[in-house]
């Protein structure tokens, strides 16, 4: 229940602070060796098509038990290696609840900065389309 949460909860605030762009649940992207199927997709354009095919602006993942080292490992080089622009991990059952975003620099992705008890409210800009206010409570709730 908790990933869900934060998943709509990123969904509103993604959306809220990217007007112009579309944010997708329940999509499938199909890159060059794999089909995945991100927790959340920010898009320029939502078609009907079944699969994203261009990269996403940006891909949010919600880890959890079963899903870690998956989202961690794999999915991490793999969203690289297609070209996603910037790469969302939120920890909501950590032992730190965090939420890192990555940034894709020169085809690898690099930490832009990290919201989590140290830094309870941060900016994420998101290249030309704008910037994504967080804040701890808005992201994990209570």
């Amino acid at each position: 229940m908790r990933h869900g949460y934060v998943a709509v909860n990123l969904a509103c605030i993604l959306k809220l602070a990217l007007p112009d762009l579309k944010v997708v649940s329940e999509t499938n992207y199909r890159m060059k060796r794999s089909l995945r199927g991100p927790d959340l997709a920010v898009v320029r354009d939502a078609s009907p098509a079944r699969w994203l095919t261009e990269p996403p602006i940006l891909v949010v993942e919600v880890l959890s038990p079963s899903t870690r080292r998956e989202d961690l490992v794999r999915k991490y080089n793999e969203y690289a290696e297609a070209g996603v622009g910037q790469y969302w991990v939120a920890d909501p059952d950590g032992e730190d609840v965090a939420l890192e975003v990555f940034e894709l620099a020169d085809g690898r992705y690099r930490s832009l900065l990290v919201l989590d008890a140290h830094h309870p409210k941060v900016e994420v800009p998101v290249g030309e389309h704008g910037v994504v206010p967080l804040t701890l409570a808005e992201v994990f709730g209570g």
